[in-house]
Parts: structure tokens; C-alpha cells; sequence
């Protein structure tokens, strides 16, 4: 059946993402390796309770400053945790802009403030879109839900806000388990493998 809502993924589908370049850049602050940061558990720990809305700005600062023993201004803690957001997927928005109108249109992303703002001005500076807002019908962060893909919880406050059934939804994910979670929701799926290629996945599932 033809989804009656198509909700897009942010990291790995509307923009680039390479965590390596995060832990390369807080190797530069700390004076560890890239691989210490990267076998480090608590850095993970940190990010999935910060985009689980389960701790403020403030407090995931404090507690990279603390975990990390540096002495860092906000500014450097935001450079590198932002770091990972490299390039915005034109393909994508420009599909994202032809959908608009015709089929309403969501952002689903595991993010957080930092980076979210972050990816919000960015949009706006290479005039791509004057935010996110204004590019979608509506936004669902995680930040804000208190829950993570692929938390059942999250998939199930869509369907409720949207007020609809789980198999009119079309959701595109670059990530296999989170698409494997929506599947077992009953969402309709793409796993986007490459992004350079969603145009034609869409083209595909939506004639």
C-alpha cells in the first residue's frame, strides 16, 4: 500500500556522520589516543543518556569534562562532540522538498541539543532550507521523547501522534536495527544502504 507518511532518519540519511572524527578531535583535548576514546564505554554511555533526554546539556558537558579530565570550555566540548556532522545529502532534501505538499513529511533521529542545533544552523547557512522546521511537517527527537531508536516506545508515540495505523508509515533508516524494530511494528521500510541512492528507492516504493 502506498504510506500515507514518509519519515526520514537524520545521521547516515540527510547528513554525513563519521564518529572517528569526534574521537580524533577529543584525542586532540585529552592527550589520549583515538583508540582509548574509542574502547572507552563511557562515552557511549554518556551520548545514550544525553539523547534519551535523560540528562542536560550541562550535565553530559560535565560529564565528558569529568570522565575525561580536561579543563574545556563549552565551545571546545561542542566543536568535538560536532565534529562527527560532516555533510548535508542534497539528494535526500531535494526529495524531502518534492515530497512536501503531496505526502506529510517527519525527521525521526536519535540526536540531541548540541547536535541538533548544530545541524539547524548549519542547514541555514548552506541555504539549503531555513531549518528543520520548516522542511518537515513535523519533528520527532528523541531528545525530546525520552526514548532511543530502537525502543519500541519510540516507533509507538509516532503511530499515536500521527494517529494512524503502523503500515501507513513509510520510514527510512540507514541503521539495520532500526529498521528491524520498525519492521516488527509493522512499519513499511527502507534500509538506505547508500544515501546517495535514496532517490530512486523512494521513486521505487512509492509508484
Amino acid at each position: 500500500m502506498k504510506p500515507k507518511f514518509i519519515i526520514f532518519d537524520l545521521g547516515g540519511v540527510i547528513i554525513d556522520i563519521d564518529f572517528d572524527r569526534t574521537y580524533q578531535a577529543f584525542a586532540k583535548l585529552t592527550g589520549k589516543t583515538r583508540e582509548e576514546l574509542a574502547k572507552a564505554t563511557f562515552l557511549t554511555k554518556a551520548y545514550e543518556k544525553y539523547e534519551s533526554g535523560l540528562i542536560s546539556d550541562h550535565e553530559f558537558r560535565s560529564e565528558i569534562r569529568n570522565r575525561m579530565n580536561i579543563d574545556c570550555s563549552d565551545q571546545e566540548i561542542d566543536d568535538a562532540w560536532n565534529a562527527l556532522l560532516l555533510d548535508f545529502n542534497n539528494a535526500a532534501i531535494a526529495e524531502i522538498q518534492k515530497l512536501k505538499g503531496k505526502t506529510p513529511v517527519y525527521l525521526l533521529s536519535n540526536t540531541n541539543r548540541i547536535h541538533f542545533e548544530y545541524c539547524n544552523q548549519k542547514i541555514k547557512d548552506h541555504t539549503l532550507t531555513d531549518n528543520f522546521h520548516s522542511l518537515f511537517d513535523g519533528l520527532f527527537l528523541s531528545y525530546e521523547m525520552g526514548y532511543r531508536k530502537p525502543a519500541d516506545e519510540i516507533y509507538n508515540q509516532v503511530i499515536k501522534h500521527l494517529n494512524c495505523q503502523p503500515n501507513e508509515i513509510l520510514f527510512i533508516d540507514d541503521m539495520e536495527v532500526n529498521i528491524e524494530a520498525a519492521n516488527r511494528i509493522g512499519f513499511q521500510t527502507i534500509h538506505l544502504v547508500d544515501n546517495a541512492k535514496i532517490g530512486e528507492e523512494l521513486k521505487r516504493r512509492l509508484q
